[in-house]
């Protein structure tokens, strides 16, 4: 297996943990391969989501290389893999988790608020044979109880694609340090709004949610609402304050977009109140799950989410513009060989404009 993605840039002076890396990408691809997800007792939503994963060689071999680069950052500072406790926060299927423990970390950690993604997580490391020494199920407060009740200490926390999912940005990351006495914290998001092709589809995204109601398929993910997130937004409003007019109700719809549903009920008890609305969010498609602040793929600036990771005393944080991997087709393994050469080159605002993610990294101690 080869662990890079040709000119990625990776971690100096580490070459012994890059090369475990690569040995356990392998072992673990090997083990995936011989695995049929339509047979195992998982739900259907994380059938038909792994497969779309990993469910051909290249998207397997993706797949891993994409975990491997999270790992080498968010360990490349670290002396003693075996010895430390991982945390891998939005876990989902958790396959990164898997990577984790297929290296030799000292302890894998696996948190998600959806909890029958831990419960899928739980019989696929098994079937793997792989350990993961707790799973945890619920959003940060839920995380850092059970942390403090098992008398764990984290000293990584990293993920792939949950950052742009998370509610109150700001309330993870200050609380990240309740995980542990000294944290690192390294993620990766494909959220990448500097990049106007993803930037057009992540707005696309946006509308679809915002606008459309859901059919109930075979796979949906049964914590997604299936009613477009306007209409529902409207719905508790009028379920609870019964006298607002149409247009009163039309602008707290509005102002209310990227709100939970406590904070929705907040914001038109503070109305009624005093007559005042907040601002609308800035981003002109952003939009979240009202009935459980999941962010529609959230479009951030990665140098102000860093700059956050310094106001809440994070060091040496850095932020890195990603790559792509190495795609079957002809065509797109050649503009993703450009794409990577323009994102090594250049420096990294400029880079990320081309690049598929961005990730940051920080250390708190």
């Amino acid at each position: 297996m080869s662990f890079t993605y040709g000119i990625c840039k990776l971690p100096k002076n580490n070459d012994l943990l890059l090369s475990k890396i690569s040995d356990a990408c392998s072992r673990l691809e090997t083990k995936l391969n011989h695995i049929n997800f339509s047979e195992l007792d998982i739900t259907d939503y994380n059938k038909k989501y792994i497969n779309q994963m990993i469910g051909t060689p290249a998207g397997l071999r993706n797949t891993t290389r994409k975990y491997a680069f999270v790992l080498a950052w968010a360990l490349h500072k670290v002396e003693d893999i075996s010895k430390i406790t991982f945390l891998d926060y939005g876990a989902g299927h958790g396959l990164l988790s898997m990577l984790a423990a297929e290296l030799g970390l000292g302890k894998s950690v696996m948190s998600d608020i959806f909890g029958p993604s831990m419960d899928d997580a739980k019989v696929l490391s098994e079937k793997l044979n792989l350990k993961i020494d707790h799973f945890i199920v619920g959003d940060i407060e839920e995380t850092i109880n059970y942390i403090k009740d098992h008398n764990l200490n984290v000293d990584v926390v990293s993920n792939y694609d949950t950052i742009e999912h998370i509610y109150n940005i700001d309330n993870f990351l200050n609380n990240l340090n309740k995980f542990g006495t000294n944290i690192t914290y390294f993620f990766a998001s494909g959220a990448n709004g500097d990049n106007p092709f993803i930037k057009k589809l992540l707005v696309k995204d946006h509308l679809l949610v915002e606008f459309k109601d859901k059919k109930i398929v075979k796979g949906h993910k049964a914590s997604d609402s299936s009613l477009a997130y306007i209409k529902l937004r409207r719905k508790y409003i009028t379920e609870v304050f019964k006298d607002f007019s149409d247009d009163e109700l039309d602008e707290l719809v509005r102002v209310t977009r990227g709100k939970r549903k406590d904070d929705i009920l907040k914001i038109a008890e503070e109305y009624k109140s005093t007559n005042t609305l907040p601002a609308e969010i800035p981003e002109p498609t952003d939009t979240c799950d009202p009935a459980n602040g999941n962010w529609a793929e959230h479009i951030m600036n990665p140098f102000e989410l860093n700059k956050k990771l310094e106001k809440f005393n994070f060091e040496n944080t850095f932020v890195i513009a990603g790559y792509y991997g190495k795609p079957k087709k002809l065509i797109k393994k050649m503009a993703g060989f450009i794409f990577n050469i323009y994102t090594r080159i250049m420096p990294v605002k400029q880079g990320l404009i081309l690049a598929p993610f961005y990730a940051i990294y920080g250390r708190k101690r």
